[in-house]
């Protein structure tokens, strides 16, 4: 049997954790990401999820082309985002696509550095 198996997650928090240094691939950078593997079954997340109360220092190098500091991407969940602090997130902070109510309260979001993307169909700047 090949390919990745995942099962349903019901009810998830992120709390009280200090996320620093990150490093991703040459091109993407994310401190919290929840991404469904199958975009066509948001219902594998389901209940509440919640992230509150971290600190998060995303990209503080600037080495990534592309550095988010909270992501949640394909969710049934009933998503609450507070009390966060994001910095050197020099593209998106909080990136939120989600099919249900969402509360992104109390969060201090501070850029970082501003970086020159990369026109990926060329690799011109």
């Amino acid at each position: 049997m090949g390919g990745h198996r995942h099962r349903p997650v019901v009810g998830l928090e992120i709390t009280g954790n200090r996320i620093t240094n990150v490093v991703g691939d040459p091109d993407h950078g994310e401190a919290i990401a929840v991404f469904m593997y199958n975009m066509d079954h948001p219902e594998q997340i389901s209940g509440s999820l919640v992230i509150a109360d971290n600190e998060i220092a995303v990209d503080e190098a600037g080495a990534a082309t592309y550095a988010d500091g909270i992501v949640i991407f394909g969710t049934t969940a009933r998503l609450s985002i507070r009390g966060n602090r994001v910095t050197d997130a020099h593209t998106l902070g909080i990136n939120v696509l989600a099919e249900r109510r969402v509360s992104i309260l109390g969060n201090i979001v501070v850029p970082g550095a501003e970086t020159q993307c990369r026109n990926t169909a060329t690799g011109s700047s």
